[in-house]
């Protein structure tokens, strides 16, 4: 993990929070893998959603996997970060990722809130 990231990352949650959120969103979009890697690492709940937040303010189409996988998580907050995330991605890709997650969950709050992202999309898109 990068340095600039891992630095950053210790301080979401702190005192210098905003500071480090607004740092990792104005990094080079080079750098998010490793911003990946630290959501992995993380064992707080608030940074692993910060985490999920920024990697969505990137907007790469790279990180839709990611995304999806944050949008399994069982805590609501992550999944709708992640949900967000896919939102300001906006593409065909984001559609399709959303539709097939749509099959695999049987929640049905979080199936109004696929929805509603699919929507948001192809609103976008048109």
């Amino acid at each position: 993990m990068s340095d600039y990231v891992d630095y950053f990352v210790q301080q979401l949650g702190g005192e210098y929070s905003e500071n480090a959120y607004y740092s990792l969103v104005e990094m080079d979009d080079a750098l998010v893998p490793d911003l990946i890697a630290a959501y992995y690492a993380a064992t707080k709940l608030r940074v692993k959603i910060t985490i999920v937040e920024i990697v969505g303010e990137h907007r790469r189409k790279e990180d839709i996997l990611f995304l999806i996988e944050a949008a399994t998580n069982e805590n609501a907050s992550i999944w709708q970060a992640a949900l967000d995330g896919l939102v300001k991605i906006g593409s065909e890709t984001s559609v399709t990722a959303l539709k097939e997650l749509m099959l695999r969950t049987d929640d049905h709050n979080k199936q109004e809130w696929i929805e509603e992202a699919i929507q948001q999309i192809v609103h976008g898109l048109d």
